[in-house]
């Protein structure tokens, strides 16, 4: 048997029919309302991969005396996440971030950062 997925399901019974869909786009995590109105109304073009909607990059700078600067510019609301290496399990938000910016004092030789909405 092939593996399937039920994509319109809203639990009444009446899942399993035949639908014809132009496109199916995945992504990790949701969508925020303003990436979801940049979606548009459907076309037969299907769905677009890249919304127009600038994604933040951050920005790091090594201060004179050992500290690190991350800063990061933003229309909405992003939190600043860490975890120690790549295979630990848990992302934790970073304190103390104010007006999308944090100084830290590196404790470890490595760290990894990254933004989520």
């Amino acid at each position: 048997m092939l593996p399937t997925a039920v994509l319109f399901g809203d639990g009444d019974q009446d899942e399993r029919r035949m639908l014809w869909v132009n496109s199916i786009q995945i992504r990790a995590g949701k969508l925020s309302d303003a990436e979801l109105e940049a979606l548009g109304s459907p076309t037969a073009a299907g769905i677009p991969i890249a919304l127009g909607i600038e994604q933040p990059v951050l920005n790091v700078t090594r201060n004179a005396n050992g500290s690190i600067t991350i800063a990061w510019q933003a229309e909405s609301a992003f939190t600043l996440e860490t975890k120690p290496s790549l295979t630990a399990e848990t992302w934790t938000p970073v304190p103390d971030v104010v007006n999308d910016s944090v100084t830290l004092t590196p404790s470890q030789p490595a760290a990894f950062y990254r933004l989520r909405r």
